[in-house]
């Protein structure tokens, strides 16, 4: 008998993107909120609390190969300096850095992927109109103000709303654009526009947004930063790391594209592969042996061995952003969506009952809550 338990997801740039084209690993099953015929009880993970609940999603272990391979492209560190959005001089300290970070990491990296932690070295990235840019510009320093809808239920805190806000949004590899000139990444204006983007414009979206609940009224993070690194199903994953504004131990990690927050140190998180850490004060290198977060060193301003910044001098570092605001959310008339609300229901009776028909459960209940 076949029933729909789940799926996995991993997409075709991960393998065709990966060393010898083979990518081998363990994926996460991704199981309905409610599953009336099957129960899973899980397994407590080692760093989790005793008082919540344990994790239930199953995994599946896969071994994929393409036959024949692709050639392997490099990092590309090479940006035209007529082409840039930098001053001269800063355009060309921003280029040697990466290949320094990299010749410094030379036969230190243990364990993980040394490939794709160093294709996650980087400083400058193109901007839609192909001119280089680094990344800390895609950080506000007052960060980005969401929609005002978003922020009405007081019972929910806003950094929930906001993370699923934008894990709602359509995820979509840039493979149209990140070719061998260098990745390109939209503004959050432009990703919102387009309506689906990749892990990184997912994560600046998110981060300036958490970077607003710096202020007044929130103040909710002292500090909001991007993480770049990679996951088990994406070679070039992003995601945003917050320290709490109460307790500067409250460190967390949140993906982006899924909605999910980690703590630091937790064993289900799976950023591996960490090569830069980022906002708008400076762009940091993890030049640590590991490159796992549970397993590394998180004092980014104290220990220069561990991290290599940019920028020394912090009134060298450019405070000018390359985002504009972003206006482009209407609110919804009550009408049209207590409409559309009517439509989902029914559709989800309709499908229901006929479902159900071929088991003989062709009756449906009806109440006030219905």
């Amino acid at each position: 008998m076949k029933r729909y338990l789940g799926y996995c997801e991993l997409p075709f740039s991960t393998v065709y993107h990966s060393a010898r084209s083979t990518w081998e690993g363990t994926l996460k099953f991704i199981v309905p909120r409610v599953s009336l015929a099957y129960a899973h009880h899980g397994d407590m993970a080692p760093d989790q609390d005793a008082n919540t609940p344990p994790d239930r999603h199953s995994t599946l272990s896969l071994y994929i190969t393409l036959t024949p391979g692709r050639a392997q492209r490099t990092a590309q560190d090479s940006f035209d300096p007529s082409h840039s959005n930098e001053p001269l001089g800063l355009f060309w300290h921003a280029q040697r850095w990466p290949v320094r970070c990299r010749d410094d990491l030379d036969g230190v990296v243990a364990g993980g992927s040394p490939h794709l932690r160093l294709d996650r070295i980087i400083a400058m990235v193109l901007s839609t109109d192909k001119r280089a840019t680094l990344i800390s510009r895609y950080i506000h320093s007052e960060g980005l103000a969401p929609p005002q809808e978003l922020m009405a239920d007081a019972e929910i805190p806003p950094e929930y709303v906001l993370s699923r806000f934008v894990s709602i949004i359509p995820y979509m590899e840039n493979v149209a654009v990140d070719d061998d000139t260098g990745t390109c990444w939209n503004t959050s204006l432009e990703f919102l526009e387009t309506g689906a983007g990749d892990y990184d414009e997912h994560c600046i979206l998110l981060a300036n947004y958490f970077q607003w609940l710096t202020h007044p009224p929130y103040r909710r993070f002292s500090s909001v930063w991007v993480v770049l690194g990679s996951t088990n199903s994406h070679l070039k994953a992003s995601y945003v790391l917050t320290v709490d504004a109460v307790n500067p131990d409250g460190i967390f990690l949140w993906d982006p594209v899924t909605g999910d927050k980690y703590t630091l140190f937790s064993h289900r998180c799976p950023l591996r592969d960490i090569g830069v850490v980022f906002n708008h004060t400076n762009i940091f290198c993890n030049t640590q042996p590991s490159s796992q977060p549970r397993r590394m060193d998180w004092n980014l301003f104290g220990n220069p061995r561990s991290w290599r910044p940019l920028f020394l001098d912090v009134n060298s570092i450019p405070k000018e952003s390359c985002q504009p605001p972003i206006n482009i959310c209407y609110p919804v008339a009550e009408e049209k969506e207590m409409r559309i609300r009517i439509l989902l229901v029914e559709e989800i009776k309709a499908q229901l009952k006929r479902r159900r028909c071929g088991y003989g459960y062709c009756w449906w209940r009806r109440s006030r809550h219905s």
